[in-house]
């Protein structure tokens, strides 16, 4: 019925707080391996901490850099304080090295097969430390970089850390645990977290008639998401909500969450300016 099964709190953009805002990770499940290995990353020159950078997250770049960057097939990471998609897939890789998938196989994408091994590890909660791995330091890492906290990043689960995570869980509706499981990492990590959690929501293009929204409360459902414009571009995908589709809705007692995506189908759409735009225009339709 064109309604996806995601979670209500994945990461999208969304207004009218419905849904508590969080940094997007962009890196979504892929492929279980790489094809074939890369070549080992070049060594990247000591650069200046960038305007908009954090100085916790250069650290994490250094130690990244400092701990797997001899690594056949680690790519190089930018040590500007600054977290882009580059970085994030650093942070996977090491990830995956850490968990022992083997040099030829990493590739710093969170597929099925970094999934199943993951699933694998020990949770980690207070009290856990490093001695000779490095699993605590590259859950921190992934906390610093998915939320305002700012560390440390040392390798020691502290209590404070435990109450960060749980903050972070309550964000994407997870149960407040204050502990590194399976789904909490995949929320950190993974745009789409883990799909196979069960939700109550659902997103789609499809108009919500009366008779699909007797049919999504009876699923279990009860918030539903829907766009607030069409692309703007020729012959666009109808997908914008229709007049009266609100009263459809709560008359189904459903919720609804706004959303604005008009583009993003290619790298020249994630620019600053094009941002601000995007941002006045879901203003306005809203």
């Amino acid at each position: 019925m064109n309604q996806s099964r995601s979670t209500v709190l994945s990461r999208r953009s969304v207004l009218g707080g419905a849904i508590a805002a969080v940094p997007v990770a962009l890196v979504a499940a892929g492929p279980a391996h790489a094809d074939e290995a890369t070549t080992p990353a070049t060594p990247i020159p000591e650069v200046p901490l960038a305007s908009n950078g954090r100085p916790v997250v250069r650290d994490i770049q250094k130690q990244l850099v400092a701990r797997y960057g001899a690594r056949t097939g680690f790519p190089a990471v930018t040590t500007d304080g600054v977290w882009t998609s580059d970085s994030h897939k650093a942070l996977i890789h090491a990830l995956q090295l850490e968990m022992g998938i083997d040099e030829a196989t990493a590739n710093g994408v969170f597929g099925p097969l970094t999934r199943r091994t993951l699933q694998k590890q020990a949770t980690l909660t207070v009290g856990s430390a490093d001695t000779t791995g490095y699993l605590v330091h590259l859950l921190q890492a992934s906390l610093v970089v998915m939320s305002t906290w700012d560390g440390p990043v040392d390798g020691t689960f502290s209590a404070k850390q435990g109450v960060r995570l749980s903050q972070f869980q309550r964000t994407v509706a997870l149960p407040e645990t204050g502990r590194g499981d399976y789904r909490t990492w995949a929320a950190l990590l993974a745009s789409n977290g883990d799909p196979t959690r069960p939700g109550n929501a659902a997103d789609g293009i499809t108009v919500i008639t009366a008779a699909r929204a007797k049919t999504l409360k009876d699923a279990g459902y009860t918030i539903v998401g829907r766009y607030l414009t069409n692309s703007d571009i020729p012959d666009p995908l109808d997908k914008r909500i229709q007049d009266g589709e609100l009263d459809a809705i709560f008359a189904g007692g459903l919720k609804v969450f706004p959303i604005f995506q008009e583009g993003g189908t290619n790298t020249t759409y994630f620019s600053y300016g094009l941002g601000v735009r995007a941002a006045g225009r879901a203003d306005d339709a809203a």
